[in-house]
């Protein structure tokens, strides 16, 4: 039941946000499964989640915010944090919103102090936190993520970075190769019946959208491994309760 409990705070600071009518809504739909014995011993606890507001993400409403988590990771990271995993100031992503006005710097460090002690005391180990955070810089350095175009060779647009250091940012956090995350960013690949490859460069419009697109899917995936991973924990401590 204690497991249960540690989980719901790390669930909004993830899947929460700030909207017109409520300063910690629920951006997505849960179903909470609980296991009892015949002699009302808990056996075990299963989350369900669904229908994650990704768009939130790249794009929050109008006069409501995006998810706590990022505030907090950008507000409340130490210096060292800050530099290890690129993160700029709060005021420096337009997906920050305001909502109903900035939260002072202490509020922030507090706030993602309490993320870090939630995920530990739940069973999250450094290294999983640590992943997290990358995901959610990742994220972050996305959706600044600008581009030129450019006339082709073939007389089609072709998009470039209009700033490389945020391209190696994200890169950065996803730990792979700037090219190798730029390729399918602003190139296509189709394949051929006879098995040939055909790519097709895109332009600053459409790499932009490829760009949200990865951002969506990298804290859609990042949720999904969040519940999945405190669903582990919550079948894990409570073989332990009936072990004893």
């Amino acid at each position: 039941t204690d497991r249960v409990l540690q989980s719901s705070p790390i669930l909004e600071a993830f899947g929460n946000a700030q909207t017109v009518r409520n300063d910690n809504s629920s951006r997505f739909g849960k179903f909470l499964q609980l296991r009892y014995s015949e002699s009302v011993r808990q056996m075990g606890a299963n989350i369900r989640t669904y229908l994650l507001e990704r768009s939130r993400v790249v794009r929050p409403p109008h006069k409501e915010k995006n998810y706590h988590v990022l505030y907090a990771l950008v507000g409340g990271a130490t210096p060292e944090e800050t530099q290890q995993l690129g993160l700029l100031a709060e005021d420096q992503y337009d997906v920050l919103a305001e909502g109903n006005g900035r939260v002072p710097q202490k509020e922030r460090a507090e706030e993602w102090q309490g993320v870090l002690e939630a995920l530990s005391d739940i069973g999250f180990s450094n290294e999983e936190t640590v992943a997290l955070a990358r995901a959610l810089s990742c994220v972050l350095a996305l959706t600044l993520l600008k581009f030129d175009g450019k006339d082709g060779d073939e007389g089609n647009r072709c998009a470039e970075p209009r700033d490389p250091a945020t391209l190696a940012r994200a890169a950065s956090c996803l730990q792979v190769d700037e090219q190798w995350l730029l390729r399918p960013l602003n190139s296509r690949r189709t394949y051929l019946m006879t098995g040939e490859m055909y790519v097709k460069q895109l332009d600053e419009v459409q790499a932009a959208d490829a760009a949200d697109a990865l951002a969506k899917a990298v804290y859609g995936r990042m949720f999904d491994a969040v519940v999945r991973r405190i669903n582990a924990l919550l079948d894990s401590g409570a073989s332990g309760a009936g072990g004893a």
